[in-house]
């Protein structure tokens, strides 16, 4: 009988460790990449006029995954995972070496010009979404590609989705304090170099072990039986939906982060950077939840972390006090990863096809992707109209009563039986 997965045991294999370390500043720059934008909209047209154009430039960060993701999953599945994502990170460097150059000109031209640098990021964030969309489906495929026990999936995604929470943790502060001393353009070409290193240290991972890519069956088939595999799958279809649900109604509160701060907190000095500290030691609360309890109580994690991060939006909906909106900020973060993360570990351990791997991320993506632009778009043009304290009450609201749901959900009793499977 195999041995469960640690984090010890993981983070023992080479591979994990050639995998993990890049992966732990590439995340954080990407988060930082999406703030830095938020921040540079908000300095440069003011708290009131920057609300849609924070909505606007996430949602063009998120547009090709959203259309394409599928698509691309299926497409991908036709190359080794750490070559693609190497070659998107050149286009990555590519993208953050423009945006160095619109921000570092547009931060100090007159405020007829300022609209320009505006739209000018995110057309290039447009652009930028769809080596960004492949850059999502490539780490995550390659978790599974690294690591080469089965047994090792599931807490292993855990782990990479545990990165992305560091990077939350840190990617405010780092935007706060770097922006000042080395302006827009600094910050966006340090996120360049954070992409050489992850092509660099890729290289050296050893891949061997992994089955020939079978023969291409043609587009129709190929995305055909992908499909019956994802969705024939309640464990799988279950996991793609209400991780979607949770991204809508979870995902809001970081978008408004800058707004909310200079609304709802603005006699608070340094708001911005108090309220994403507390949001990423709540997302990292939620990752200890996770991964302690989250292999084998993962629908009690999904319920309790939904009505614990809905109950805190909608209280942080009623309070101007800075240190009250602090804590309901960590419990928010807590919920949303708290209930997010065990979906993805229990996803990772029911894909048992190698081949497929890569059309379910996609699927994945594409449904995450969609549930991020509508958060975004929806709650900026909400919170432009009728305020950041409605918006924060409204997906208080939907997460709470996804988390009542869930236990009624047709398929949940898999999440919780999710093993380890010979990968074919």
């Amino acid at each position: 009988m195999s041995q469960p997965a640690t984090i010890l045991g993981i983070l023992k294999q080479r591979n994990a460790l050639l995998y993990f370390i890049p992966m732990a500043l590439s995340l954080t720059a990407v988060i930082v990449r999406v703030s830095g934008l938020a921040y540079f909209i908000n300095k440069v047209l003011g708290k009131t006029e920057a609300i849609p154009y924070i909505g606007y430039v996430i949602t063009m960060n998120l547009a090709a995954g959203a259309i394409f993701g599928t698509v691309g999953g299926l497409l991908l599945s036709r190359f080794e995972s750490r070559r693609a994502l190497q070659f998107v990170s050149v286009l990555s460097i590519l993208q953050s070496v423009a945006l160095a150059y619109i921000t570092r000109h547009g931060e100090n031209t007159p405020q007829a010009d300022k609209m320009v640098a505006v739209w000018a990021v995110i057309i290039v964030s447009g652009i930028g979404s769809i080596p960004y969309a492949i850059d999502g489906i490539c780490r995550n495929v390659l978790v599974k590609h690294a690591l080469k026990d089965a047994n090792d999936h599931g807490l292993g995604t855990n782990i990479f989705t545990s990165l992305y929470n560091f990077g939350l943790i840190l990617s405010t502060p780092i935007v706060v304090a770097l922006v000042p001393l080395v302006g827009f353009g600094g910050l966006f070409l340090v996120i360049a170099l954070t992409s050489i290193f992850l092509m660099v240290t890729l290289h050296a991972m050893d891949l061997s072990h992994l089955k020939a890519i079978p023969e291409w069956d043609g587009f129709r088939k190929e995305i055909s039986a992908g499909l019956r595999y994802t969705f024939n799958n309640a464990g799988i279809r279950l996991c793609i939906g209400l991780s979607t649900v949770i991204t809508i109604f979870g995902f809001a509160y970081n978008v408004l982060m800058v707004t909310i701060s200079s609304t709802m907190f603005s006699g608070t000095h340094n708001a911005f950077a108090l309220l994403g500290l507390a949001s990423g030691a709540g997302c990292a609360l939620g990752t200890v939840i996770a991964l302690r309890y989250g292999e084998t109580h993962r629908k009690r994690c999904v319920i309790g972390c939904c009505l614990t991060g809905g109950i805190a939006q909608i209280l942080m909906a009623m309070t101007q006090n800075i240190y009250v909106g602090e804590i309901l900020m960590c419990c928010t973060g807590l919920g949303f990863m708290g209930s997010f993360m065990p979906l993805r570990g229990a996803l990772a351990t029911l894909i048992d096809n190698q081949h497929r791997t890569s059309f379910v991320i996609g699927v994945t993506f594409q449904s995450f992707f969609l549930g991020m632009s509508v958060s975004s778009t929806a709650s900026s043009a909400l919170a432009k109209q009728f305020g950041c304290p409605t918006v924060l009450v409204i997906c208080g609201l939907g997460l709470t009563l996804t988390g009542i749901i869930t236990p009624m959900l047709s398929g949940i009793e898999k999440i919780d039986k999710a093993p380890a499977k010979k990968t074919t």
